[in-house]
This record gives C-alpha cells, structure tokens and sequence, in this order.
C-alpha cells in the first residue's frame, strides 16, 4: 500500500512539472522502479523475453498491455519477427520487441508506433479503402497520445508534428500521408520545399485542404528540409485551387516568418544602446582582469558571435 501511495505521488509530481528535465526524469523513473513488484504472470513474461534485467523493455510491455486492454485487446511480444501473424487473431495484437534506432539503440517510441499502426489494422478491415486507414491512423495516434502514461507522452508527441518528428533516429522518411486512394486516378504531382519554422503550419494548411478534396498529401523528411507534395488527376475540376495552395502556402508562410524576424531586429536606436552596453561591459571585464585573461575572453566571445 505504501508503494502504491509513492507512485501516485511521482505520478502526480510529472503531471505537476509538466516537463521534467532529464535528471528529474531519471529520479522518478527511479523511484518508480524501486516501488513496483512484479506479479509472478509478469515475471515469467519477461524472463520468456530475456528481458528481466531491461528495464525500458519491461516498462513499455506494461504499457502497451495496458493501452490494450482499455481498447478490449491482448498485447503480445516477441523479438522473433517470422512469428508474427500477418493478421490479428483472437484480438491480440502481436508486436517485435527489440526495435532499435539508427544508433543501434533500443527505443520505445518505435514499439508505441508500431502499436498504433496494429490498433489501426484492427479498427479497419481489407476490404475499406487505404483512405480509411489513414484516417483512423490519425484517429490512434490521437488516441494513443491521450491516453500514454505521463512518461512516454512526450516523446511520442514528437511523432505526431513534422517538425518534431525524430528522422535522426527513426528510419522514417515519409512521415504522414493523407488520403492515399486505391483506384483514383492521380497523375499530377505538385510539391514544395519548406524548413523546420514553417514546416508544421504548412502540413496543416495542404493537410485541410486534401481531406476537403479528398486528394492525396504526402509530407518526405529530405534532410534539412520537408517535401509536401499533392497527387491529383489532371482532369480535377479544383485544379486551379489546387495549383495557388501549392504556389502560395509556402510564399506567404516564408514571408510571415521574414516579417517575424525583421521584427526581432534591434532598431537603430536600440542598436546604438546595446554596443554602448557592449563597451561599457567590456572596460569593466578590463578593469578585473589582466591584458592576457581580457583578451582570452573577448576572443570566445567573438567567436560565439
């Protein structure tokens, strides 16, 4: 009972933080691990797994098998990817366990995406189009993030915005896809090139206007930039929408964001104040120190400028 009452209480010193730095994390993750005992069911499963002494594997086992079963499912593991089923049987979803990073680490967001991707398979069936899997796919990740522990729903935010997205550790290139129609004609692609400020605003304004249209968006990670492309068929009677979206979006977005920056740019005024300040805080550092030590410092200062 005591060590339920402690895990409440790290639970609700995350909600309260909100954002845990890395060291707090640690210290709760802590707390929580040395508070849980394993039921003799959990014991076995993750000795069957060989991950007794893996702590991030066991953590996001019980997550998952917790997410499951508030959606009715079982939650079954395995690092053998020739014994998953190529379909969901008995309402278990069967997901690979070891799923690594580019780094060659293991990372839970990989199995919580994985995840999601399975609840989707269960909630549509083969014989619905691609886009209604596209659609329920958001619908789960939207669903998945409301209700992850305090813990993961950070990171997995991440997934859920292009400029966000981890593409230096997920081996993901094409990040979200809307309205991929079987059987539609689509033989026009327009894209445009957008970095990481603008990125997201982007998404959002051709995302809108495919669901409207009912045409396909494809949104590509091509390091440093984003490529958001459009399919459609050369006889769409919104073509002439569709050409301005693509023409302006990107155009009004970068104007918006150079206007923002001229804004955060010191005026004359302000300018001359500020290398007055510059001077002054200068001639006091010479007066504390010597000539070499002064000139050390001025020399990393303007380095970093």
């Amino acid at each position: 009972m005591e060590n339920q009452k402690i895990k409440e209480l790290v639970s609700k010193i995350r909600e309260e933080l909100k954002e845990p730095t890395e060291n707090i994390n640690q210290y709760l993750t802590e707390i929580e691990t040395l508070t849980t005992e394993e039921s003799e069911a959990e014991k076995k499963l993750f000795e069957e797994l060989g991950i007794s002494a893996d702590l991030a594997k066991k953590k996001v086992v019980l997550e998952v098998q917790r997410l499951a079963k508030l959606k009715n499912l079982n939650a079954h593991f395995t690092n053998d990817k020739d014994k998953i089923p190529s379909k969901i049987e008995n309402n278990t979803i069967t997901l690979f366990l070891n799923q690594t990073d580019n780094s060659g680490d293991f990372n839970p967001n990989l199995v919580l995406w994985n995840f999601t991707e399975e609840l989707t398979h269960f909630e549509t069936n083969s014989s619905e189009k691609v886009l209604v899997w596209w659609k329920e796919l958001i619908q789960e990740q939207i669903w998945v993030k409301d209700n992850l522990s305090s813990e993961y729903q950070k990171e997995y935010s991440r997934l859920l915005q292009p400029s966000t997205f981890p593409n230096d550790k997920l081996n993901i290139n094409t990040i979200l896809v809307v309205n991929d129609l079987e059987g539609k004609e689509e033989n026009v692609n327009s894209d445009f090139s957008v970095n990481s400020q603008i990125v997201d605003k982007a998404w959002e304004i051709v995302k809108k206007k495919a669901q409207e249209l009912e045409i396909r968006a494809i949104i590509h990670y091509n390091q440093p930039n984003y490529t958001i492309m459009i399919n459609y068929a050369s006889d769409d009677p919104n073509i002439k929408e569709l050409e301005k979206l693509m023409t302006e979006t990107p155009l009004k977005l970068e104007n918006e964001e150079l206007k923002k920056e001229k804004e955060q740019l010191p005026t004359p005024e302000n300018f001359e104040k500020l290398s007055k300040q510059k001077t002054q805080l200068e001639n006091y550092l010479q007066d504390l120190t010597d000539e070499e030590k002064f000139k050390e410092i001025k020399e990393k200062v303007e380095k970093n400028d």
